[in-house]
């Protein structure tokens, strides 16, 4: 076999469908990657899934371990999703971010829970079903995780009463005072869960005395 054959045997196979396959192209100068094909600027969730971009108008209730009055205390976050059922539930899974962890900021909803349906039905009934894992959990826990929830759903437009369902199945739940309900569920069905979403104010200064009152006093004593 000649130069010339050889290099003919080259460029076919160069240019047969196993080559091209691959999906690499040469290119005479560097490019711009499409923005389809970048990856998403997002952060990573404690569930090991990709949260929804953080920031928006929508709320959705974590617990804040930074608060000085409760030991668990709600708290909103925002997060750039639908103002429907199933957006804020997916974002409520997906957790907090890496930054609102960094800040202390956590949830009670087990990690690994699924989101099965959730949908807003008439006279303001958000109907949300989950799997198993959302009851796996103690009772505490439970109660926190429950309270995440129906304020998050309490945020969809026009909703009142919430409904949590495991597997399609009605469940009894416990409320703020850890009693259980089977019923539709509230947002005073946890009175005092709900944290500010301003940042706490700084401690009022006592009154500073002039420095004469202050040696008069001493003098007198």
């Amino acid at each position: 076999m000649n130069r010339r054959t050889v290099l003919r045997a080259a460029a076919a196979l160069a240019l047969s469908p196993g080559a091209v396959a691959c999906g690499l192209r040469a290119d005479g100068a560097p490019r711009d990657i499409p923005a389809a094909d970048q990856p998403a600027d997002t952060e990573a969730s404690n569930t090991g899934s990709i949260s929804p971009q953080v920031g928006g108008d929508a709320r959705i209730f974590m617990l804040d371990g930074n608060s000085t009055t409760q030991a668990r205390s709600l708290r909103a976050v925002r997060r750039n999703v639908a103002n429907t059922a199933a957006a804020r539930m997916q974002a409520l899974l997906a957790g907090p971010s890496q930054s609102e962890r960094a800040s202390r900021i956590r949830s009670a909803i087990p990690p690994g829970t699924r989101l099965l349906s959730a949908d807003s039905r008439r006279n303001g009934l958000v109907v949300v079903d989950l799997s198993e894992d959302f009851v796996a959990v103690s009772d505490d826990v439970l109660v926190d995780a429950v309270a995440q929830v129906v304020f998050t759903l309490s945020e969809v437009q026009d909703a009142a009463d919430v409904q949590i369902l495991i597997r399609g199945q009605l469940k009894d739940l416990p409320r703020g005072d850890r009693s259980l309900t089977a019923s539709p569920l509230t947002i005073f069905d946890f009175p005092g869960s709900r944290a500010s979403t301003q940042p706490d104010l700084p401690p009022v200064p006592s009154p500073t005395l002039p420095a004469s009152t202050v040696a008069v006093a001493t003098t007198t004593t």
